[in-house]
């Protein structure tokens, strides 16, 4: 896992020129270029002198073989002649293997990639679903609404409708009577009621129904066996 830069390194010859690189002596090296931080942990390690040899693919060389004893003077530029031929059979070998690396790599981005591409057009398609679902909804209750000036004809059909979007017990239209304090049922579902039925007049203050209305937003209530805020919702449990 080190790394290194190559530009004023040792091996900085070896990759830019494509040289062998000799170094008798990793002391008197480092003691000249104090700033190779590769010699110093070379020499921490015990090491005495090193031999690099390039590693050339074609007409590149992607990296170095190299051997560091910890023996001064242990190599000679014959080590490095006859280490040669094999650097260049390990250099074929090294780049293969990054090749094959590199396209694992593109091809499992390239799965990604159609694996998103796929989620994103199944989600499209649910979502093109959803809008058709909608708009086929809206249309028959339009049709409905269209179809009859009785509003509790038309809340009926709606309601079977709007069963698809959710699930209920109890639906209803509720509006402000002339005092403008107060509601009224004007349409129930199912239509005969035990509590807050048609005749129940539902103030708007402390009503969950009037708070919907005072605030102009929905107001829901996720449990009303332990979270009853509202008189309407002491009712319904």
């Amino acid at each position: 896992g080190y790394s290194g830069p190559i530009q004023g390194s040792s091996l900085g010859e070896v990759i830019q020129h494509g040289d062998a690189v000799l170094l008798n002596d990793l002391e008197d090296y480092f003691h000249r270029k104090p700033a190779s931080d590769a010699t110093r942990k070379l020499l921490s390690e015990g090491m005495r002198s090193s031999l690099a040899i390039p590693l050339v693919a074609g007409s590149d060389t992607i990296g170095a073989l190299t051997f560091s004893s910890r023996e001064p003077a242990a190599y000679t530029m014959e080590h490095a002649a006859q280490v040669r031929d094999v650097a260049g059979q390990i250099a074929i070998a090294t780049e293969k293997a990054q090749l094959i690396g590199t396209l694992r790599d593109r091809n499992q981005e390239l799965a990604k990639a159609y694996e998103f591409k796929a989620d994103f057009a199944r989600r499209l398609e649910e979502e093109v679903e959803r809008r058709t679902a909608r708009e086929r909804l809206l249309l028959r209750m339009t049709s409905a609404m269209t179809a009859s000036l009785d509003v509790e004809a038309v809340f009926r059909v709606t309601v079977q409708e709007i069963r698809t979007l959710l699930q209920f017990d109890r639906a209803s239209i509720t509006l402000v009577d002339a005092t403008g304090a107060s509601m009224r049922f004007r349409a129930l579902e199912p239509p005969e009621r035990e509590i807050l039925g048609r005749n129940d007049v539902i103030p708007i203050e402390n009503s969950s129904i009037g708070r919907a209305i005072l605030d102009r937003r929905v107001v829901t209530a996720d449990d009303l066996e332990t979270n009853r805020t509202f008189s309407d919702e002491h009712l319904l449990f």
